[in-house]
């Protein structure tokens, strides 16, 4: 495998990322002065974070509260013993760091609140409960983590494949989803009613960065044979979905195949 080009490629895919705006704020953008929250890490990374974008209720150490939307990239740990976000502010168009245990509420873009934050998190970045000063995280699903891990490397191509022409539409989740649902299944994990809503949820918010479609690229590749054929069939179909083959969808999707397989197939 062509570990140069597969840099490229992932360097190209997170540009055309880059590029796209994210949705509409779900409620009002509130900023303060100075929202910058320094919050000094170490370099051990807690969870995995493919580029989630949400929208974030945030209390700063000085008692003020915003709302603003997020991109996350990286999970690590606060000097404070605190795991701290990593995350784009779509509001400064910078780099933030955010204290988990400082975050009210998150919402996605379509208006869903999800207050239980300490769930959010295990359920978005597969955190341990570890990475929560005296937080409760007696819900942390291991099984969904399992599915998480499994699905992966998939769900970030998938997303980054849909996101090439600027817009993910329910019907390329849907196809993203029942590859993935498949996948579950062929390793015992068939998916229960929450575990759907949470592999929905968790394909939806993906921006995948540089980083986490190489990581991707790198997994799927040492993949089976098989496992990488299902996949770029149901890519196929997942950029045939709306009718219109656009231009960027098929340079990407062969540019991946060409990697994958060497060959191009659209």
């Amino acid at each position: 495998m062509d570990n140069i080009r597969i840099a490229g490629f992932a360097a190209q895919a997170s540009l055309r990322m880059e590029r796209r705006a994210v949705p509409p704020p779900p409620r009002p953008v509130v900023l303060v002065a100075d929202d910058e929250d320094d919050s000094p890490v170490d370099e051990d990374r807690l969870g995995y974070a493919e580029g989630q974008s949400f929208m974030i209720e945030y209390e700063s150490s000085s008692g003020e509260l915003t709302s603003r939307r997020i991109t996350v990239f990286g999970i690590r740990q606060g000097a404070s013993g605190v795991a701290v976000l990593h995350a784009k502010c779509h509001e400064r168009n910078a780099q933030r760091m955010f204290r988990v245990d400082r975050i009210l509420s998150c919402i996605d873009y379509d208006g869903e609140v999800h207050d239980d934050v300490p769930a959010f998190m295990s359920m978005t970045f597969g955190m341990h409960p570890s990475a929560f000063d005296e937080i409760d995280q007696r819900d942390f699903r291991r099984r969904w983590e399992r599915l998480r891990v499994l699905v992966r490397p998939q769900a970030v191509l998938f997303a980054a494949l849909s996101r090439s022409d600027g817009l993910m539409r329910p019907d390329e989740v849907g196809i993203a989803m029942d590859h993935c649902c498949h996948m579950a299944m062929r390793a015992e994990l068939e998916p229960e009613e929450d575990e759907l809503a949470a592999l929905s949820r968790y394909i939806t918010r993906q921006r995948p960065g540089e980083d986490a479609i190489l990581s991707a690229l790198e997994a799927l590749a040492n993949r089976d044979t098989r496992d990488i054929t299902r996949f770029l069939a149901s890519a196929v179909e997942l950029i045939d979905i709306d009718g219109i083959r656009h231009p960027g969808e098929t340079a990407m999707l062969n540019d991946l195949s060409s990697i994958l397989i060497g060959l191009k197939v659209v």
